[in-house]
């Protein structure tokens, strides 16, 4: 969780959402090579843009998720590269999903500028785009 914390203080000007996957869901989820490729520091803003694809540039707090009943959300991420991608915000089924991710501590880390939510994995960008 340290570095959703420390992407939060980059961000001040906006009140964002962070969807943060656990460090299991990080060492599951990716390729052991391509773990490798995106801590090359030449790689750096590839690295940049997966983390951008977990937030988005408003607060959704876990008493205000939309629910099946009140139709998805579809929600811009911070990731400049993704253009014309979102992510899907819904409740369904009594669990808050971001993507094809569950929330797994909703409001985790509460902060004046935003909030994080723990998930159980990665959400890649190819995944969980939509077109606008």
């Amino acid at each position: 969780m340290e570095i959703p914390v420390l992407m939060m203080k980059q961000f001040r000007k906006h009140n964002i959402t962070i969807f943060a996957p656990r460090n299991e869901a990080l060492e599951r989820d990716l390729d052991h090579k391509f773990k490798r490729f995106l801590l090359e520091p030449e790689n750096l803003k590839s690295l940049q843009n997966l983390l951008l694809f977990h937030m988005i540039p408003n607060r959704i707090e876990s008493t205000r998720w939309p629910t099946e009943a009140n139709e998805p959300k579809n929600r811009n991420s911070l990731c400049r590269d993704s253009i014309g991608e979102t992510l899907q915000v819904v409740g369904k089924n009594g669990e808050k999903l971001v993507g094809m991710a569950k929330i797994i501590k909703p409001d985790d880390i509460t902060h004046p500028d935003g909030i994080i939510y723990d998930i159980e994995r990665v959400i890649p960008k190819s995944e969980e785009s939509t077109e606008s």
